[in-house]
């Protein structure tokens, strides 16, 4: 996946920093308005990204409290934005 952009050496430190961490179905992996510092790759299974619609509780109790933005599959990455942000970088679709 990466190894045409990165060399195989990087790879193998990059590899050698991250640890494998089961999630249970319904279980938060980010949660919104926290803040975030790490990234995350799908092993197997699905996540559902969402939002919250509206923090007003009168209007969720008019709809959903969550909508759906993604679902993301195996080896897709992800991340809070201000992971990326605390570092200094940024990501933008090309």
């Amino acid at each position: 996946m990466f190894q045409e952009i990165i060399e195989i050496e990087t790879l193998v430190v990059i590899a050698s920093k991250c640890a494998l961490k089961r999630y249970e179905e319904g279980e938060h992996i980010v949660v919104e308005g926290c803040p975030g510092d790490s990234m995350y790759v799908v092993k197997s299974g699905r996540v559902s990204v969402t939002q919250s619609c509206n923090t007003d509780s009168v209007v969720q109790h008019q709809g959903p409290a969550h909508i759906e933005l993604a679902q993301l599959g195996p080896k897709v990455g992800f991340c809070k934005a201000d992971a990326l942000t605390s570092h200094g970088l940024t990501a933008t679709p090309p």
